[in-house]
């Protein structure tokens, strides 16, 4: 029974310390701490910093008379507010052209 205890306990216990990492997953504070010699006792400068990652699915594009498959992964835009568009068969007037996957502006 002892041992049952000590594993509830240090479940519980992993669970309380979870959200202190799952916050970054890059290792790296959100907000950053102003030092005492600024002033701010060392109190919070700004508040949470916005991560914008998009999870782009893993996807097919022709390279080289080929294709090469590209693995999904959560990915920043090249600009703040571009959006992930899917690959995907577009009429552009005449005839149907393959686009492939990209960051685009948003519409």
């Amino acid at each position: 029974m002892k041992l049952l205890g000590k594993m509830l306990m240090a479940g519980a216990l992993s669970l309380v310390s979870l959200p202190a990492f799952a916050h970054d997953h890059h290792g790296r504070g959100e907000r950053e701490r102003c030092p005492p010699a600024h002033g701010h006792h060392g109190g919070w400068r700004g508040g949470p910093a916005v991560r914008r990652e998009v999870w782009v699915p893993g996807h097919w594009v022709r390279r080289g008379g080929g294709h090469v498959w590209i693995g999904a992964g959560w990915n920043l835009p090249p600009q703040p507010a571009w959006v992930w568009v899917e690959p995907q068969w577009v009429w552009n007037g005449g005839n149907w052209q393959w686009q492939e996957a990209h960051w685009g502006p948003p519409s």
